[in-house]
């Protein structure tokens, strides 16, 4: 019994040191005075499609003005928000999912799109915003550093 507690007790700074120094997500942002939204990428390892991580984040005046159903609707109804493309030929994802963040001020999705790989960086994906500003906002995917 005795030997499993000191087991235990030095195991604390190995795995300490092996958690982190695992190589972060690289995240990019794109802010105005309104919203600030965070983006990363993940690539599936068996096809290399690439699944996005979006957090976004309203500043304390927009999230003043959001009543329960834009609050509902940034959970439920995110599927139309991202595309990638322009004019008449849009591509929207896949799958939009939102994350539970704990927090009722952070709203955070992942979101795939069946076009995107790990070649496919330089390309854009926009966000437009339904619920809070109405605003658009362009996210370019940069090379997997």
């Amino acid at each position: 019994m005795m030997m499993n507690k000191y087991l235990w007790i030095a195991m604390i700074p190995v795995l300490v040191f092996t958690g982190c120094s695992a190589k972060a997500p690289t995240y990019r942002e794109v802010k105005d005075h309104d919203l600030v939204i965070r983006f990363g990428r993940m690539i599936n390892q068996v096809d290399g499609s690439i699944v996005l991580k979006v957090r976004i984040i309203p500043s304390q005046a927009i999230f003043g003005q959001l009543d329960r159903t834009a609050k509902e609707n940034l959970i439920y109804r995110m599927d139309s928000c991202f595309y990638s493309g322009s004019g008449k030929k849009l591509v929207y994802p896949e799958i939009v999912q939102a994350i539970a963040t704990g927090s009722e001020k952070v709203y955070e999705y992942l979101i795939s799109f069946s076009d995107l790989t790990d070649s496919t960086a330089g390309k854009e994906i926009s966000y437009r915003d339904r619920y809070m500003n109405k605003k658009s906002y362009k996210l370019i995917l940069q090379p997997q550093e």
